[in-house]
C-alpha cells in the first residue's frame, strides 16, 4: 500500500526503533513469475504472481523436518538465502538487497550485501546476543528478471561478448567461467547462436512458468501481490490521463490483469 509507512527511510527508521544495535538490513526478495508466452512488457503492471522467498515462509514442522514448503533451519545449504536458484522455485538469486550503517568500517560485499571490515557483520552479536544484521519479516524486494524474450536476448547478448565467437563455434562451455547461474548462460549460449527459435524456446520452456497458480500459492511457494501493480498502474494511468494522452478505454486497458485470469 502508499504511503510514507511504506516508503525505505520509514522502514530503516523502524528497524533501529526496534533494535538500535543493527548495523545492517537484509531484505531478502520475491521472483516475478512470467505466466504468458509473450511475457510482461509492462512488468511493473502485469506482474503479480512470484516466487516466495523461503525466509518469508513458516518454519519447519519439526527440529530435523526440512521441505520446499517451509523455511529450513539455519545453516542448511540450498535453503533460504542462497545466491542461486533452489527449492524456493527461482530461476536466478534468492539473496535480495542489503541496507548498512555508514561507518568507518563497513565496506561492500559484492553487488547485493555489506561487511564489516576483516568480518561478517552476520557474525558479530549486540551485548543481548542478538546479531548485528536484521533480517527483516515484512519488507521485501521484488525481483523482475527476464519479463520478456527480447529482454531475455539483450541482456544476454552484451553479457559475455568475449566468449561469443568461441560458444558460436561450438565450444559452448567456454562461457562457464562468465556465469555465476546457469540459466543465464543457458540464456547467453541460446542468443548467440543467432537462431531465432532457440532463443525463443529456451524462453518457453525455461523462462515461463507453467506451473498452476492456485496450486503453487496453496502449497506456499507462490504469493499473488496485487498492490504494487496497481500502486503502479493506478499512477501512470492518471500521469498519463493529466497529460491528455490517454482517456476512456484506452486508460482503462491499463488496469491489471483480474486475479481469476491469473489462474
Amino acid at each position: 500500500p502508499p504511503g510514507a509507512a511504506f516508503a525505505l527511510p520509514s522502514v530503516l527508521a523502524g528497524v533501529l526503533r526496534v533494535q538500535p544495535s543493527a548495523e545492517k538490513v537484509e531484505f531478502f526478495n520475491n521472483e516475478a513469475k512470467v505466466l504468458r508466452p509473450e511475457g510482461y512488457p509492462r512488468r511493473f503492471e502485469q506482474a503479480r504472481v512470484f516466487a516466495r522467498n523461503g525466509h518469508f515462509r513458516p518454519p519447519c514442522p519439526g527440529p530435523t523436518a526440512i521441505g520446499t514448503h517451509c523455511r529450513c533451519p539455519p545453516g542448511v545449504k540450498g535453503c533460504g538465502k542462497g545466491m542461486v536458484a533452489n527449492a524456493n522455485s527461482f530461476l536466478v538469486y534468492t539473496n535480495g538487497k542489503a541496507a548498512a550503517r555508514i561507518t568507518d568500517y563497513v565496506q561492500q560485499w559484492g553487488p547485493h550485501d555489506f561487511k564489516a571490515r576483516n568480518r561478517p557483520i552476520k557474525s558479530q552479536t549486540d551485548e543481548e546476543g542478538r546479531s548485528l544484521a536484521f533480517d527483516h519479516e515484512d519488507a521485501a524486494v521484488l525481483h523482475y528478471p527476464y519479463m520478456t524474450l527480447a529482454e531475455m536476448r539483450d541482456k544476454a547478448m552484451r553479457s559475455c561478448p568475449e566468449f561469443a565467437d568461441a560458444v558460436r563455434a561450438g565450444d559452448v562451455e567456454a562461457a562457464g567461467p562468465c556465469f555465476v547461474i546457469e540459466i543465464d548462460k543457458r540464456a547467453f549460449i541460446a542468443a548467440v547462436s543467432g537462431k531465432e527459435k532457440r532463443v525463443r524456446d529456451h524462453y518457453q520452456n525455461k523462462i515461463v512458468a507453467h506451473g498452476n497458480v492456485t496450486q503453487q500459492v496453496a502449497i506456499g511457494k507462490w504469493v499473488i501481490l496485487s498492490e504494487p501493480a496497481a500502486i503502479v498502474s493506478s499512477s501512470l494511468t492518471r500521469a498519463l490521463a493529466a497529460a491528455g494522452l490517454v482517456e476512456g478505454a484506452e486508460a482503462a486497458d491499463r488496469l491489471v490483469t483480474p486475479l481469476h485470469a491469473l489462474a
